[in-house]
């Protein structure tokens, strides 16, 4: 995990109407919840792995209860955001809500993307734009490569889609958290005071009262490279999805996790 210092920016779409937000210091994991990582919990918890997906994905299916052969460290996808809190609750972990996770992709100087204010070149974040092997200008270019994407042999096309954690150096918030732009997008919670992410809403608390709502934040390998933005989101309804997996959280004060990285500062030097 990384340390997420507090601090205040300002939240959702730069317009004139984003408001100044306030948070408090966490620590939220590196990278996205892996293959394995998902593997030690469901055969500690029992709980069913990741559904069977459509024929021809054999890059996504679990088989007996294991990961497809080779990898394990890429991010677990298929899971609803119910499998994610789950995870997150046996780790000793939360979900980061919607302020945590856009504060860690952002930090004080409000980056319109995870690691500054311009798209990276297709090759260095694994988006649509990484599979098309362009810039992707707009959602009719989009759809236009996902139509002929589509028409490909689900096993090759899929073959590209998921790369292990941490591949791409260059997706790298100013925290040093990986991923936070593409590969895969993220559950998060909702608030009650974030009914409205792009600075309509009241301002963040410390205390703001968590709701069953839920949203994925930050782009996929299925999304164009705009959607990298740190504020972008999708409201989507609790199911499993080839591109959306999860990380977790934990508050600054968390003593066991303080101790890790003080280990890891040590080990570092």
């Amino acid at each position: 995990m990384v340390l997420v210092k507090a601090g205040a920016w300002k939240k959702g779409r730069p317009n004139g109407t984003a408001l100044r937000t306030k948070i408090q210091a966490f620590y939220i994991d590196k990278y996205e919840a892996t293959n394995e990582a998902y593997y030690r919990f469901t055969s500690a918890t029992h709980r069913p792995t990741p559904p069977f997906p459509a024929p021809g994905a054999a890059v996504f299916r679990w088989v007996n209860g294991r990961y497809p052969s080779g990898r394990g460290r890429c991010p677990v996808v298929l899971v609803s955001f119910e499998d994610a809190a789950a995870f997150a609750d046996w780790a000793g972990k939360k979900l980061p809500t919607q302020e945590q996770w856009e504060y860690a992709a952002r930090g004080t100087q409000c980056g319109e993307f995870p690691w500054g204010n311009s798209k990276l070149p297709p090759a260095d974040c694994n988006t649509a734009d990484r599979l098309a092997g362009r810039e992707l200008f707009g959602d009719d270019m989009w759809q236009e490569w996902y139509n002929e994407w589509a028409k490909q042999e689900p096993a090759k096309r899929n073959a590209e889609a998921l790369k292990p954690v941490g591949s791409f150096p260059k997706d790298v918030s100013r925290f040093g958290c990986f991923d936070l732009g593409g590969n895969v997008s993220e559950w998060c919670v909702k608030t009650a005071e974030n009914d409205h992410i792009n600075g309509f809403d009241s301002e963040y608390r410390a205390d703001a009262v968590v709701t069953n709502g839920h949203v994925a934040c930050g782009g996929s390998w299925l999304k164009p490279a705009g959607a990298t933005r740190a504020w972008c989101y999708d409201a989507l309804e609790s199911a499993q999805y080839y591109d959306v997996g999860f990380r977790c959280v934990v508050p600054a004060g968390n003593l066991a996790v303080q101790a890790l990285a003080q280990t890891a500062e040590i080990a570092a030097k």
